[in-house]
C-alpha cells in the first residue's frame, strides 16, 4: 500500500535541485509573477473560467517553464500510484521493458516519473533501460526536456540512458510506427489523448506491448477513456490497473473511475500554491495500464474506488471487480480483523474478498485482504 510518505520518498532527494538547475531558476523566483501568471492563465484556459484569450500573452517559453515547474511535479506521482497498485504487472512485465516512449510528452513528465520509480524501487531494472523517447508539438517543451535530460545523465545511475526528443504531432508520429507488439517497450500517453478527436482510431491500428494512459480525472475525460478501454479489450488486451477483469466497463455513465494524488508532496509546491491561491491539495486523474501479453484475470479481487466514508459507525466504499461496481457497507458491529483492510486500504488498492458481495455488505466472517 502506497502512503503519501512513500510517494514523497519516491522523488529523488535531489529532485528540486535538478529541476531548478534545469529550468535556470533560483528558489526565490518560484513565486514571481513570471511563474504565477502563466500558471493561472493555463489553469483558467483548461477550465474555461474567466479566460480572456487577449490576456494570454505570456511568452511561450515562460509558459513551458512554469508548466514544468508546477504541473510536471504535480503529475509525476500519478504514475507511481498506478504502478504501486499493479503488483502482478510488476512481477510479470516490468523486467521486460528496456525502452520507453511518451507521446505528447511536454517536458518529459512521465518519462522522468518512470525512471524515478525504477530508481527508487527497481534499481537493477533501471540499469537495463536503453532509450527514452519523447514526442511533442512544442519546441519550448522539448527544449526543457533536453535540459532536464542533460542534467539527469550527470547522475551515475542514469548516465547510460539515451534520449530522443522529436518535434512532431504525436498523432502523425505514431501512425508511422511499425504495427507490431513489442513486449520490451512501454508506451505512455499522459494528458495527450484529449488533443486528438481521432485518438480511438489511432490506438486501434497499433499493437502495444505495454501501454499506460493518464488523463484528467473528470467524468468527461473518463467517458472518452472508457471507449478507448473497451476497444482495447476487444483487441484482447489485458488491463492491470484499475480493472480486475478485462470485461466491458461496468461503471454507470453518471459516475467515473478516478483517483487523486497530493499535489503538495514537495514543499516548494505548497509555496507556489499558497502564492497562487490554490488551496486544494487533491490532483485528480483517471488512467489505465494495459499489456498485450497473456490475458490474465484477477478473480475474486476488488479495486477500491473511493475513500472510506463513515456514517454512524459504518464504513462505506465503492468497489469494482471488473464486472460490477458496488457501494459496499461494513456496519460497526461487523468490523473484525478479517475485514480491517477494507477500512484502512488506500483508494486504488486491490483487495481479495471471500464474499461475492451480492447484498453489498461485508460481515464479520468475511475476509477482505490486500
Amino acid at each position: 500500500m502506497a502512503t503519501e510518505q512513500q510517494l514523497k520518498q519516491t522523488f529523488p532527494d535531489w529532485y528540486e535541485k535538478w529541476l531548478f538547475r534545469s529550468l535556470g531558476l533560483e528558489e526565490e523566483e518560484i513565486t514571481s509573477e513570471e511563474i504565477l501568471k502563466p500558471l493561472l492563465s493555463l489553469n483558467n484556459h483548461w477550465l474555461q473560467e474567466n479566460y480572456n484569450k487577449e490576456e494570454y500573452s505570456w511568452d511561450s517559453s515562460q509558459v513551458a517553464k512554469s508548466y514544468a515547474l508546477y504541473y510536471m511535479t504535480a503529475n509525476i506521482p500519478k504514475l507511481w500510484v498506478m504502478y504501486n497498485h499493479s503488483k502482478q504487472w510488476q512481477q510479470t512485465h516490468l523486467s521486460n521493458i528496456i525502452d520507453i516512449t511518451e507521446y505528447g510528452c511536454g517536458p518529459g513528465t512521465f518519462l522522468w516519473a518512470y525512471l524515478f520509480y525504477l530508481h527508487k524501487h527497481f534499481p537493477e531494472q533501471l540499469k537495463k533501460i536503453r532509450t527514452i523517447k519523447g514526442v511533442d508539438h512544442s519546441s519550448e517543451n522539448l527544449q526543457i526536456a533536453h535540459s532536464l535530460y542533460n542534467e539527469l545523465i550527470k547522475i551515475d545511475e542514469f548516465s547510460h540512458i539515451n534520449a530522443v526528443f522529436k518535434l512532431a504531432e504525436w498523432q502523425e508520429e505514431i501512425a508511422n510506427q511499425p504495427k507490431i507488439t513489442k513486449i520490451n517497450h512501454m508506451t505512455i500517453f499522459g494528458n495527450s489523448l484529449i488533443e486528438s478527436s481521432g485518438h480511438m482510431n489511432i490506438l486501434e491500428t497499433l499493437n502495444f506491448g505495454n501501454l499506460l494512459i493518464l488523463e484528467p480525472g473528470t467524468n468527461k475525460h473518463f467517458q472518452r477513456l472508457r471507449n478507448v478501454r473497451d476497444k482495447l479489450v476487444d483487441k484482447n488486451y489485458t488491463i492491470h490497473f484499475p480493472c480486475p477483469q478485462s470485461s466491458k466497463c461496468p461503471m454507470p455513465e453518471n459516475n467515473w473511475c478516478h483517483f487523486n494524488v497530493n499535489r503538495f508532496l514537495m514543499p516548494f509546491m505548497q509555496k507556489i500554491s499558497n502564492a497562487a491561491g490554490r488551496r486544494n491539495h487533491k490532483h485528480h486523474f483517471s488512467g489505465f495500464i494495459f499489456s498485450k501479453q497473456e490475458n490474465q484475470e484477477y478473480n475474486q479481487n476488488w479495486r477500491i474506488l473511493s475513500s472510506a466514508r463513515k456514517a454512524k459507525g459504518s464504513v462505506i466504499r465503492f468497489l469494482c471487480d471488473g464486472k460490477s461496481v458496488k457501494e459496499v457497507v461494513l456496519n460497526k458491529k461487523e468490523k473484525s480483523d478479517q475485514n480491517r483492510d477494507f477500512i484502512k486500504a488506500e483508494t486504488g488498492a486491490l483487495g481479495q474478498c471471500s464474499s461475492k458481495l451480492k447484498n453489498k455488505r461485508l460481515y464479520k466472517g468475511d475476509s477482505f485482504k490486500l
